[in-house]
């Protein structure tokens, strides 16, 4: 099983693709750019999933031997968290959260847990930072994962 963190890298060389027969950079020798780092059990990077930059929507895979130097490079996630489930948190109770994947969740990532008052429809102003410490979907249905967070 690989371990996915969001990191950001540096090519150590142009990368190409063939495009329908025209052959085209992709990736600039010493620009850096960001992805996803698969890693195995040694914490060892093996490849990146990442964007090009002239390429929106289109991913692509740059191997470990492409890449001059790399670094973890988090994202932050701003979450609303009703009342009841903030007092949990912030208790010390509740440290996972079930959620739609529709933000990208990697393990290392910040959350920040807003809390959200619906009855006033508004934020309360009190909010707990955390880090993803665990991701699973298992039992899960479609697109949706547990987080396993740890809030400091």
């Amino acid at each position: 099983m690989n371990l996915e963190k969001r990191i950001v890298f540096t090519p150590n060389e142009d990368i190409y693709w063939d495009n329908w027969g025209r052959i085209v950079r992709v990736f600039r020798k010493g620009i850096t750019c960001e992805g996803v780092g698969y890693f195995d059990l040694n914490s060892k990077l093996q490849e990146v999933s990442a964007e090009p930059p002239h390429y929106k929507n289109v991913k692509d895979t740059v191997y470990e031997d492409e890449i001059e130097k790399w670094d973890f490079a988090p994202k932050t996630h701003h979450l609303k968290t009703e009342l009841e489930f903030f007092e949990a948190i912030n208790a010390g109770i509740k440290s996972f959260a079930i959620r739609k994947n529709d933000r990208e969740f990697l393990v290392g990532d910040f959350i920040v847990k807003e809390e959200w008052d619906s009855e006033n429809k508004g934020y309360t102003g009190r909010s707990k930072k955390g880090v993803i410490d665990y991701i699973t979907d298992y039992g899960q249905p479609n697109n949706q994962v547990v987080l396993g967070i740890t809030y400091f």
